[in-house]
């Protein structure tokens, strides 16, 4: 979601600074975590009870200078909010003409300023979603949006996003000649605020708007006796979000769009038993914990808490001085789809008398044509054919037919967002395969060779050829042309069994292919 950046003209400055010191840092830390803690009506329909502490990350405070260096006043475009890869929610804040600033400034027209947004922002305790106001003339707005006669708000629900705990600034003065440029448009001097955050807030459902940014209930609920400070969870807590994932604002698809984990349960009475774990694997995610019995509702959580006594003993947003010793790695990936072990027929020969499975993962930087989005690569079935041909290719005594095919996109947020139609470029792809081997069909030694070339697909010698054969593979396929590299291809594992069907997620699933299982689990689509 684009988010327009905080603007204000500087006037009677009288203090100045380079960068950010210490205490300014100490300061912006501070501040957000007292906005957090208390957040509550009016400016919120709700109290918070699983607002976690944030804490200054080094790597996020280096990762906004950079930005912050160039000098340019519109979010960075390698954000993926924006269409990038990098993982970071941004907030932006810019004064000018000049290139002085203070903590004042900063503090009341930068980091107020984005949690002011509130006022223009549409949200009560049966809202389904966020959305902004609209304003006949948006001058009204805190943040203005002229392009669609609305207002941004996306600041400010970064600013209060629960489940958002590392934050890192910097700040960069923009003098005569090298000025500062906001929306193509360059001005002689400025100064520019820029904080990162993660994990990113904003995740948003379309059609209904920017997701509810915390759990509703008495402060601290979901991590009773771990809130040292009244409102906020403790840094080294994690609070228990006990709640299924299913709703009207974020429906599930399996062969149809549900809306609830009951009516999934009615279609599939084995849900809680055989797939809630598989979706899990696959996904890094439950889907129905709370009717599944995965996780208890913490007391004090939903709307009847509102406003209820929170935990904590100290006074809320208590000083916490931003260090420069934790870091964070953006863009965490989830696990990468379970296989599903698919029965082959091949006429029997005199070699190895028990039928073999090797199953393994091969990671792939890919890079997607234009026009086609991850969420429709994943489900290609000319891809995953293209991609069983691609293997088979490279191993002896191995057919394609005996190949079932698992693609996953390993940073899951990015999936989400392809339902929103980004298209995912240099996209990193998981290819989950499970190869069915029946008896009689190659020696040990073959059966060993296989898995060795397997295992030697991203190495220094092989990856090349193994990238060209799933390239060409892939375009004869599905007649589009990919650009494709091996980066890693860990051991794969060998067993000897005799294959007697489709597996039990299959089975279970009434009346859907063990394939067709393969789709679903590997691209659950949240729309």
């Amino acid at each position: 979601m684009k988010l327009a950046s905080a603007i204000v003209l500087s006037m009677g400055v009288t203090q100045t600074a380079a960068t950010l010191t210490q205490a300014m840092k100490d300061a912006i830390l501070k501040k957000h975590n007292d906005l957090r803690a208390a957040v509550k009506s009016p400016h919120a329909p709700c109290t918070a009870a699983d607002m976690e502490t944030l804490v200054w990350d080094s790597a996020l405070e280096t990762a906004a200078q950079t930005y912050a260096d160039k000098c340019i006043g519109d979010h960075d475009p390698a954000l993926t909010s924006m269409g990038g890869s990098t993982s970071h929610g941004e907030n932006l804040f810019m004064q000018f003409p000049g290139t002085d600033f203070t903590q004042d400034q900063l503090l009341t027209k930068g980091v107020q300023g984005w949690y002011d947004e509130y006022k223009d922002t549409e949200w009560t305790l049966d809202s389904k979603g966020l959305n902004s106001k609209k304003y006949t003339d948006t001058s009204k707005c805190q943040s203005p949006d002229t392009a669609n006669s609305a207002c941004f708000i996306g600041h400010f629900t970064q600013v209060i996003w629960a489940k958002t705990n590392k934050i890192g600034c910097a700040v960069k003065q923009c003098p005569s000649g090298t000025g500062l440029t906001i929306g193509g448009t360059k001005y002689a001097s400025g100064v520019i605020l820029v904080c990162r955050y993660t994990p990113m807030g904003n995740s948003a459902t379309k059609g209904v708007g920017l997701n509810i940014p915390f759990m509703y209930g008495k402060p601290c609920a979901a991590c009773a006796g771990k809130c040292d400070t009244a409102g906020l969870c403790n840094a080294a807590a994690t609070p228990t979000r006990c709640k299924d994932t299913v709703s009207d604002s974020a429906p599930l698809t399996v062969d149809k769009k549900y809306t609830s984990c009951a009516d999934l349960k009615v279609k599939y009475p084995t849900w809680c038993s055989v797939y809630e774990k598989t979706f899990k694997q696959s996904t890094g995610s439950d889907v129905c914990p709370l009717m599944c019995g995965i996780c208890t509702v913490p007391s004090g959580m939903g709307k009847s808490q509102c406003g209820a006594t929170g935990g904590g003993t100290t006074k809320a947003g208590a000083t916490t001085k931003a260090g420069a010793t934790t870091t964070t790695k953006a863009g965490a990936t989830t696990k990468a789809g379970a296989t599903t072990t698919k029965a082959a027929t091949t006429t029997a020969i005199a070699k190895l008398s028990t039928a073999s499975t090797i199953t393994g993962k091969l990671k792939m930087d890919i890079t997607l044509p234009a026009g086609t989005t991850a969420a429709d690569f994943v489900k290609d079935t000319k891809v995953k054919t293209g991609f069983a041909k691609g293997i088979a290719a490279r191993l002896t005594g191995v057919t394609h037919s005996m190949i079932s095919i698992v693609l996953t996109v390993e940073t899951r947020r990015r999936l989400e967002m392809e339902t929103d139609g980004r298209r995912l470029a240099a996209s990193k792809i998981a290819v989950d395969y499970t190869i069915n081997i029946p008896k009689g069909t190659v020696t040990q030694a073959g059966l060993d060779a296989v898995s060795a070339n397997l295992k030697k697909a991203s190495g220094a010698a092989d990856k090349g050829a193994w990238a060209t054969s799933m390239k060409s593979a892939l375009d004869t396929e599905t007649s589009k042309t990919f650009t494709v590299a091996v980066t890693a291809s860990p051991d794969p594992t060998t067993k000897k069994e005799a294959i007697t069907g489709t597996t039990s997620v299959a089975n279970g699933l009434a009346g859907l292919s063990a394939a067709a299982v393969a789709v679903i689990i590997s691209a659950i689509v949240i729309a």
